[in-house]
């Protein structure tokens, strides 16, 4: 009897595709899960990553070390942070590399933090400026082998943009040259000697997205800051004081300067107050550009060895 193979070799080819098709299938399904598998961890991980970096539990970020990376990546943005706190990282460069100014009198170390810091200058180091806002304005000011320290108490502190500037000679030697300062408010001062940097601080650092408080220099035309000081680390302010504290490496680690300041007024006929010393001049009067001190930073802090000038 002939016995046709036909009929089964249809039948053992529709069984093989059948199980190609379920195969196939199953394979897609696999696939699938296991993307889905791989995906939910990773966000979960990105909650856990973000917990961690925010709490600063470095320990919940170790296990991941792709998530590390990414919490890096993210926290650039907190870098981000850092340049503008490139205020504190400078200050901090700074800061680090204090080991005492060559030549510099040890003088006065202060902890300056805003609350009654007048009195923790000696009495030597305390002045009364000219035209000051109110009768008990007194400027406070002194050094040591690391950093300049200055505490004006003032009423005029209570407007937030009234800025105190101490303009500096760093290195000074011969006969002074009368010089400019910065504009502010529409107003440039005009200084018995060329300074080569400007402390200049207010109550509120930042305007605009923009941080005030820093040591400015005529080479960066007095509108960018050359050494940032952040408030809080090296500036204290309030609305009758101001402290700061300056790493005279931001100076170039002088041994002698010339000095004057002011707090900008921006008022008619009081551009600017609490004048230091008293007979500076800053509008630039027929007469001048006023007096100003000369100090030797490697001798005693004390303000009655300044020279005053004339």
């Amino acid at each position: 009897m002939r016995v046709s193979l036909l009929p089964l070799l249809l039948l053992v080819l529709g069984f093989a595709l059948g199980c190609a098709a379920n195969g196939g299938e199953g394979r897609d399904a696999g696939r699938d899960a296991g993307d889905v598998d791989a995906f939910v961890p990773l966000r979960d991980s990105g909650v856990r990553r973000d917990s961690g970096v925010m709490m600063g539990d470095d320990a919940s970020v170790e296990p991941d070390g792709g998530v590390a990376l990414d919490a890096g990546g993210r926290d650039g943005g907190a870098g981000d942070a850092g340049p503008r706190d490139a205020g504190s990282a400078d200050a901090g460069a700074s800061d680090s590399g204090t080991g005492g100014c060559p030549g510099v009198h040890p003088g006065d170390t202060l902890t300056l933090d805003g609350m009654g810091d007048l009195a923790m200058y000696p009495s030597e180091q305390v002045l009364s400026p000219m035209a000051p806002f109110s009768a008990g304005d007194q400027l406070g000011i002194t050094w040591d082998a690391d950093y300049l320290y200055i505490t004006l108490v003032s009423s005029g502190f209570s407007d937030p943009f009234k800025p105190l500037h101490v303009y500096l000679e760093a290195g000074a030697t011969g006969a002074a040259t009368p010089g400019t300062g910065k504009e502010y408010s529409g107003l440039t001062p005009t200084l018995p000697f060329t300074p080569t940097h400007l402390i200049a601080v207010r109550r509120q650092d930042e305007a605009g997205g923009i941080a005030y408080d820093g040591v400015y220099t005529p080479a960066m035309g007095w509108t960018n800051r050359a050494t940032p000081l952040v408030p809080g680390a090296d500036v204290w302010p309030s609305m009758s004081a101001m402290s700061v504290r300056v790493p005279l490496a931001a100076l170039g680690c002088p041994t002698r300067v010339r000095l004057s300041g002011h707090v900008v007024n921006a008022v008619v006929a009081e551009e600017w107050k609490v004048l230091v010393p008293a007979g500076a001049q800053p509008w630039n009067p027929s007469d001048g550009p006023g007096a100003h001190y000369e100090i030797d930073l490697t001798g005693d802090p004390a303000i009655a060895g300044w020279t005053l000038v004339p």
